[in-house]
């Protein structure tokens, strides 16, 4: 199971090079009997998905586990206030989960 939020508090970052990122904060709970190494992936758009601290991921069999992770955007990607995103959830090169996320850029006047 996955839940994700993005941070409290917290709305985008401008970054160099006319990118944006939001802050994300992923718990896991692995029900089966065996330990998942996953990885994450963008679905929808072109951007990056950037690990904060430990890039060992792994939840351990009947555990949880948190990871806190940026998704990095393209500033020309990001096309309102709102943006849907679709996170991929990958064992093995193998979808286990499809995870819908919300990322907040800056307001766009036309």
């Amino acid at each position: 199971d996955a839940r994700l939020m993005r941070t409290a508090g917290m709305t985008y970052t401008s970054l160099p090079g006319g990118r944006i990122s939001n802050l994300y904060n992923l718990k896991l709970a692995n029900k089966t009997h065996r330990d998942i190494s996953y990885s994450l992936q963008l679905e929808n758009m072109k951007g990056e998905i950037q690990i904060i601290g430990n890039s060992n991921l792994v939840v351990k069999k009947e555990d949880y586990a948190q990871l806190q992770f940026f998704i990095i955007l393209n500033r020309d990607e990001v096309k309102g206030w709102k943006t849907n995103l679709v996170i991929g959830m990958y064992e093995n090169n193998k979808k286990i989960k499809t995870i819908d996320a919300t990322f907040i850029g800056p307001e766009i006047y036309n």
